[in-house]
């Protein structure tokens, strides 16, 4: 019984990843395009981050934290 209902299922879900496969081949190329720019982004963060740090410090430590 479960087999015969799991196997409509099945082929409403083959259609499906059908329409979904060249969606995702779509959708890597604008990853690739995103991924070098968070490469650009992430180094620009490495530096904003130590900066950040030395401005805070004083006044953590001004509050003893």
């Amino acid at each position: 019984m479960l087999s015969a209902i799991r196997y409509p299922l099945s082929a409403i879900r083959y259609p499906l990843s059908a329409i979904r496969y060249p969606l995702s081949a779509i959708r890597y190329p604008l990853s690739a395009i995103r991924y070098p720019l968070s490469a650009i982004r992430y180094p620009l963060s490495a530096i904003r981050y130590p900066l950040s740090a030395i401005r805070y410090s004083p006044f953590a430590r001004s509050f003893g934290a």
